[in-house]
């Protein structure tokens, strides 16, 4: 069984080739909407802030209890995340349901139950983030 915290030589293989392939694939549209940008720092400043909320703490691991758990209650999803504060993750829920990643379901019945769970949107990201963080976990642990 492959540990969790190292990942195994097969994932090194498959990230590298991943990397390989999609270098070309992914940097040349983006060179090009550089190129065709008329205004660079608006452009920056509009990507920052579209990344804003990945950089606030918990939202990671938001992402992850709901991307392994599915749907998820409130309740679950704290225990799930030792150390936060409801009122942090109420507001990080707030931002992540705004940015249109996490979807809340209010249940009208008694005592009121709520359900999270990742938008396809949310998916996406997360499918498109899982190759960094193994990236990343596979040069931490080489290191």
């Amino acid at each position: 069984m492959v540990s969790p915290r190292k990942p195994s030589r097969d994932v090194d293989r498959v990230l590298d080739r991943f990397v390989a392939q999609s270098r070309e694939e992914l940097f040349e549209p983006w060179t090009a909407m550089l190129a065709r940008s008329d205004d660079l720092q608006r452009d920056v400043e509009d990507t920052v802030s579209l990344l804003q909320v990945f950089f606030n703490k918990w939202v990671v691991e938001i992402l992850i209890v709901l991307g392994q758990r599915g749907t998820v209650r409130f309740n679950a999803l704290k225990a799930s995340l030792p150390g936060i504060s409801g009122r942090t993750l109420t507001q990080r829920l707030r931002d992540l349901e705004e940015q249109g990643l996490v979807k809340r379901r209010l249940f009208d019945e008694m005592p009121v139950r709520v359900e999270y769970s990742l938008t396809k949107r949310g998916l996406d990201v997360a499918v498109l983030a899982l190759p960094l963080v193994l990236y990343l976990m596979a040069r931490r642990d080489a290191a």
